[in-house]
């Protein structure tokens, strides 16, 4: 049901598949600066060489808005550079708090576990929907399409 409300192009064969499109569609429905309109959109993966495999596979044929999509993968926080979305896999969840300090403003940081949105996620990924917090998504200085906000009305952390 998610995948069609969301507008997913492919069928998820498997959890990285789902997780990989609904971050794909997070970034297609939040409100970046226009400022880095002529830069590439940077996703960093830390702890999911699944998701991120999927996220490469995607960037070469997709692109958020007219940007061209970059997937880096880190192991860990403390390696985060410019980002404009880090997804931090669930076996590296006592990480999302790092992550959100040490990706900084216009960063949007979503968790592979549940919960996380209490850590300082923006969103949370659950199994077959997410958690959101428009809270930590307005300090993290973005918005997010009332379609999010909607998808996600069982799930708001705030």
């Amino acid at each position: 049901m998610l995948a069609v409300v969301c507008g997913f192009s492919a069928v998820a064969q498997n959890a990285s598949d789902m997780q990989a499109l609904m971050l794909f569609n997070f970034a297609r429905e939040t409100g970046w600066p226009s400022e880095d309109a002529g830069r590439d959109f940077v996703i960093t993966v830390i702890g999911d060489n699944a998701v991120a495999g999927v996220l490469e596979r995607l960037a070469k044929t997709k692109k958020i808005g007219a940007r061209a999509i970059v997937i880096k993968e880190v192991a860990a926080a403390s390696a985060l550079t410019k980002s404009d979305m880090v997804f931090v896999g669930s076996s590296k969840s006592n990480q999302v708090g790092a992550a959100v300090n040490a990706a900084g403003a216009k960063t949007l940081v979503v968790s592979g576990k549940p919960g996380m949105c209490a850590a300082g996620a923006c969103m949370s990924l659950l199994p077959a929907s997410f958690q959101i917090s428009n809270n930590n998504i307005k300090r993290a200085g973005l918005s997010v399409s009332q379609k999010l906000l909607t998808l996600a009305k069982d799930n708001r952390i705030d």
